[in-house]
């Protein structure tokens, strides 16, 4: 992602590098002036007072690979994440695969009385899909804040 600020005859263009955490980097179109400077110094200053960081070019170009990385982390996490919260929203029946409200005493596809089984099923599945989110959100906040990836690795995939 990419925008561009302009004023008068000076402009700044943000480029978007990684989501997980947030990195930008941001610079003049074309030769930079005293508005490029005075932006570019109020910009750093609100990343930094929102507990943001500033990278050197080298140490950008150090983190830069772990981006692609860390965005794929945060993308199957996400996954994680909404199958799991789906799973909490709705109860599927064992016979017929339909999804059904979770105070539901009869599956919404084929009508069939929930069981004593289908309840203990449901209610291990609530479970297993409460955990997963939990683990998914901490790992999600773990990605955003910069944490390392590799100790993320030793986190299990519910």
């Amino acid at each position: 992602m990419s925008l561009r600020w302009n004023r008068g005859r000076a402009a700044l263009r943000l480029q978007t590098l990684g989501w997980f955490p947030l990195l930008v980097t941001v610079g003049p179109i074309g030769k930079a002036t005293a508005v490029h400077r005075d932006a570019a110094a109020r910009l750093t200053a609100a990343v930094l007072a929102g507990r943001g960081m500033n990278f050197t070019d080298q140490q950008l170009v150090e983190y830069l690979p772990q981006a692609q990385a860390r965005w794929q982390r945060a993308l199957m996490e996400r996954r994680r994440l909404f199958t799991a919260e789906r799973l909490l929203r709705a109860r599927r029946c064992s016979y017929c695969a339909s999804w059904s409200d979770t105070s539901a005493t009869h599956c919404a596809g084929c009508r069939r009385r929930f069981t004593v089984a289908d309840d203990t099923e449901w209610n291990t599945t609530v479970s297993r899909a409460t955990a997963t989110v939990a683990e998914a959100e901490a790992i999600l906040a773990d990605l955003a804040r910069g944490v390392v990836l590799e100790r993320l690795t030793g986190a299990s995939h519910g």
